[in-house]
């Protein structure tokens, strides 16, 4: 993801800009599979409303900020939260088992770790505990499935580790904002021909 520094105008945008590793020559970070394209459909989402935009926007721009110094923070600062290895080993396996059922229990197991150290750890570093990443990770799935495939809310559902749809429905509409179908309908038609 590209960061035009010179489009961020405002009394901090030098300051918080100048806490991370940014540059003209060096525009470009790392993305989390997570969090950003999550942040960045609140923001498209909170862009297109008639409402007052103000302070809302402020807020997510504050929280992209956030993960940006967390991502990239300058060389002379010191490094926080930088990820440990448990983290990165309690990402992956997120990542790589989110169809299954996952339990908190499953993945301390397999990590050789106390669960609650390992949840406070991750929550620490990461800035959300392991299951409301899980829940976001889920869905940033299931939206790719129902905006690129033709299956079923069903097949979809099983698909990111939900075996009741209705369940997954519930939830989808909880962090989405919208159900499953609609969420599909609404992004029918938003296929970009280069």
């Amino acid at each position: 993801m590209a960061v035009f520094l010179d489009c961020f105008t405002g009394e901090e945008a030098g300051y918080l800009l100048a806490r991370t590793s940014l540059t003209p020559e060096q525009p470009v970070f790392p993305m989390d599979p997570v969090l950003m394209p999550s942040l960045s459909a609140r923001l498209s989402e909170t862009g297109s409303s008639r409402d007052l935009l103000d302070l809302p926007l402020k807020v997510m721009l504050y929280e992209f900020f956030s993960l940006l110094l967390r991502t990239v923070p300058a060389a002379d600062s010191p490094a926080p939260r930088s990820r440990s290895v448990y983290v990165e080993q309690c990402l992956h396996y997120l990542q790589a088992h989110y169809a299954e059922n996952v339990t908190m229990e499953s993945l301390s197991a397999s990590l050789k770790l106390d669960r609650k150290y390992m949840s406070a750890l991750f929550k620490r570093t990461v800035g959300l505990p392991p299951q409301q990443y899980l829940l976001q990770f889920r869905m940033s799935k299931a939206c790719e499935l129902l905006t690129e495939t033709g299956c079923t809310i069903g097949e979809i559902s099983q698909s990111v580790g939900y075996q009741d749809a209705l369940l997954f429905s519930r939830m989808f509409k909880k962090v989405k904002g919208c159900s499953p179908k609609e969420y599909r309908l609404r992004h029918a038609d938003t296929d970009i021909v280069l």
